[in-house]
């Protein structure tokens, strides 16, 4: 168990949006949203009915708080933000947030409903360099090709000793099984890596240097997901 921050690093609890909110939120109607995208933000697992999956889906944000590590005010980018379940609980904290996606619509209506005053972006082009103290990025960069061209740009945003904290999938057997189990068998095909290839593609970097990591949602395997942290250099 992490020891509580000093005065000086915010304290951040990850704290669910209920299952009506969210219901709510993913029922809105947004033109142009299509299921894959829908997909690729996690909704179907979001607000599955299986208590366990969405369990495990929240864990993976609980462990992300947890792993955290901000000055008190400081900024922080929720990067491939989804439907915005860090948002609430990253602002509670008293930090600066700022949230991009492909997809804003959904993440927006939850701002909007809790007043939470989210910065929003289109990319990290948009955002000035070395004004990041962290950057999240849960269950995305299995989605990007070219890895090393991103977390370059991400080095750039952050400040020196910044910290980046990413979730993944491991897209092992028993992953695949879960997913099979889940109802999601034949998804999965926009992954273009899974945790071990991310983890190890940043740690190889020379912007990056690993920190923490966790494995969910049990500490033997077989791991379903991998939660890490790394440091800018």
């Amino acid at each position: 168990m992490l020891s509580a921050p000093s005065d000086d690093r915010a304290l951040v609890r990850y704290e669910p949006l209920s299952k009506e909110f969210l219901h709510q939120v993913a029922a809105t109607q947004m033109n142009g949203v299509d299921q894959r995208q829908r997909d690729e933000m996690a909704i179907p697992t979001l607000l599955h009915a299986n208590p366990l999956i969405t369990w495990l889906f929240h864990r993976r944000y609980a462990t992300i708080a947890e792993l955290l590590d901000v000055p008190a005010g400081g900024s922080v980018l929720d990067f491939g933000c989804g439907v915005g379940c860090l948002l609430p609980s990253l602002t509670r904290a008293g930090l600066k947030v700022h949230a991009i996606d492909l997809v804003l619509d959904y993440a927006r209506v939850v701002d909007s409903q809790l007043g939470l005053n989210v910065s929003f972006a289109e990319s990290l082009f948009d955002l000035p360099d070395n004004g990041l103290d962290a950057i999240i990025a849960a269950d995305v960069l299995e989605h990007v090709e070219d890895l090393n061209e991103l977390l370059n740009l991400m080095r750039q945003k952050l400040r020196s000793q910044g910290c980046l904290v990413v979730s993944s999938p491991t897209e092992n057997f028993a992953y695949r099984i879960g997913r099979l189990i889940a109802g999601f068998a034949g998804k999965g095909g926009y992954h273009h890596a899974d945790a071990s290839v991310v983890e190890g593609t940043i740690a190889a970097s020379d912007a990056f240097r690993i920190d923490k990591t966790r494995t969910l949602p049990w500490n033997i395997p077989p791991h379903l997901f991998s939660v890490a942290r790394f440091r800018a250099q």
